[in-house]
C-alpha cells in the first residue's frame, strides 16, 4: 500500500513537531507518539515466521519450512528434534518437535532450559520433587545425552503443556 501526497505531508509536520519537543520531557514525547495510530498496513504480519540470519545465503535455498506435516516429523530421530527445537525457535516446527520429544518420554525443565529423561523409578518422591537418575540433553557443550545421578527435579520447574500461539 503506497502512502498518498496527504499521508506524507502530515507524517513531515508529525516529524518536526516532535523534533521540538525537548528530550528532557519524555513524558510529552511519549504522549506525542501515541497520538498517531498504527495504520493496519503497518501491522499486518507475515503468516510464515522465517528466521532472520546475519549470514548470505543462495537464491536456491528454501525461503520457507521444507516440512509441516507432523507424520514427517515423527520419522526423525532425537538428535534432529532436539536440533529443531533449539535452533528454530518460536516456530511451528519447535512446537511439534517439542511435542514429540514429550510423546518420547522427556520432559522439559524450565530453569535449565534442556530436556531430562527418567532412568528407572525415582528413589525418592513428595508431592513437590522427586530424586532420580536422569538423561539430560547436553546442548550447550558435547550436544548430547548425558546420564545425572541423583538429580532432584522439582515438579513447578518443568513444563507441564506446551502451547502454540
Amino acid at each position: 500500500m503506497e502512502r498518498n501526497q496527504d499521508d506524507t505531508e502530515e507524517q513531515d509536520e508529525s516529524d518536526e513537531e516532535f523534533s521540538k519537543i525537548a528530550i528532557e520531557n519524555s513524558k510529552e514525547a511519549l504522549d506525542f507518539a501515541c497520538r498517531f495510530a498504527v495504520r493496519p498496513d503497518e501491522r499486518k504480519k507475515s503468516q510464515l515466521q522465517i528466521l532472520k540470519t546475519s549470514y548470505e545465503t543462495h537464491n536456491s535455498f528454501p525461503k520457507k519450512p521444507l516440512m509441516n506435516d507432523v507424520e514427517q516429523y515423527k520419522k526423525l530421530d532425537l538428535d534432529a528434534l532436539f536440533f529443531i527445537f533449539y535452533h528454530q525457535q518460536g516456530s511451528y516446527q519447535q512446537f511439534v518437535a517439542s511435542k514429540l520429544l514429550k510423546s518420547k518420554d522427556w520432559i522439559y525443565h524450565k530453569q535449565y532450559q534442556t530436556w531430562f529423561q527418567r532412568q528407572g523409578n525415582p528413589k525418592a518422591t513428595s508431592p513437590e520433587k522427586e530424586l532420580g537418575t536422569y538423561l539430560y540433553f547436553d546442548y550447550e557443550v558435547k550436544w548430547t545425552q548425558q546420564k545425572k545421578a541423583n538429580f532432584e527435579l522439582e515438579y513447578a520447574k518443568i513444563e507441564n503443556d506446551v502451547k502454540f500461539k
